[in-house]
């Protein structure tokens, strides 16, 4: 059985640093994306913005540390998935129990989406409105 994609774009890598922290700005809208992993100086920087924004213990990683590179990445791509695991837990929390989040989600998918024409029928059968 081949699965169906849930949307139809994609985020592409656009250099270095744009698309560094895609992941925690998209994935918990169930949206696919990439990080470049090229330069570990950039991931160390991300890594330490990152733990400030959401509160999380930074260790750093020295370049005389053996095989630097190496944790640096797997550190950073550790931290991204923490993150992104965190934020779509809040995500299903959110459009649970605020209806005007679950509004702007199911506005937000594309009118070819399976799981848009779902929700849409199941609010028509449960008689609920999205209206305000």
């Amino acid at each position: 059985m081949i699965k169906k994609p849930l949307h139809n774009f994609h985020i592409p890598v656009m250099g270095l640093a744009y698309t560094i922290d895609s992941p925690i700005r998209v994935a918990q809208y169930g949206i696919s994306s990439v990080v470049s992993i090229i330069d570990d100086e950039i991931i160390e920087k991300m890594k330490n913005f990152y733990h400030k924004k959401f509160n999380l213990n930074y260790f750093g990683i020295s370049t005389k540390t053996e095989d630097y590179r190496a944790k640096r990445i797997t550190a950073y791509l550790d931290m991204l998935d923490d993150i992104v695991n965190e934020k779509f837990e809040t995500f299903k929390e959110e459009i649970s129990r605020n209806k005007t989040a679950l509004k702007n989600f199911v506005e937000m998918l594309p009118n070819t989406s399976e799981i848009k024409e779902s929700l849409q029928n199941f609010f028509i059968k449960k008689k609920i409105s999205l209206l305000p």
